[in-house]
């Protein structure tokens, strides 16, 4: 069963026939001159990633490979130093978290403690880890 509908001559998505640019890919379309395509339901038109090799897994090895400027390391060393400061932080505030004995949230005490302590933990634990990637990576 095919029904009519109007497609972008560009990147072949569908659209509306009052549209007069693309929402896709951004291109001028004019439906007024132009008859509507017959495209079958239930069939994708949606626009799809197009790589550069045609596979989306070599796209991303390739770009893995490419080499990362010093302005890219800065910024994740940078982000990686504010995780751990957070981290910090954290556990700090876990420690020295005091809720009072006669409060409504006293028998949550001990977790209220945990939990910053664990996350802080956490923050820490990816913010060295990352350092440690970057310092290993050769480019």
């Amino acid at each position: 069963m095919a029904s009519s509908k109007y497609v972008c001559p560009h990147c072949g998505a569908n659209l509306k026939k009052t549209q007069s640019q693309c929402s896709y890919c951004g291109a001028a379309v004019e439906f007024e001159t132009a008859e509507p395509v017959e495209v079958e339901t239930g069939v994708n038109t949606e626009p799809t990633f197009r790589s550069k090799t045609g596979s989306f897994v070599s796209d991303l090895k390739e770009s893995l490979a490419e080499p990362v400027t010093r302005q890219m390391k800065g910024a994740a060393i940078v982000m990686a130093i504010i995780m751990i400061v957070i981290g910090i932080a954290a556990i700090v505030l876990g420690v020295l978290l005091n809720i009072p004995e006669d409060s409504w949230f006293s028998g949550l005490s001990t977790f209220a403690k945990v939990v910053p302590i664990t996350i802080g933990a956490i923050l820490i634990i990816i913010g060295i880890s990352l350092i440690i990637s970057i310092a290993r990576r050769k480019n």
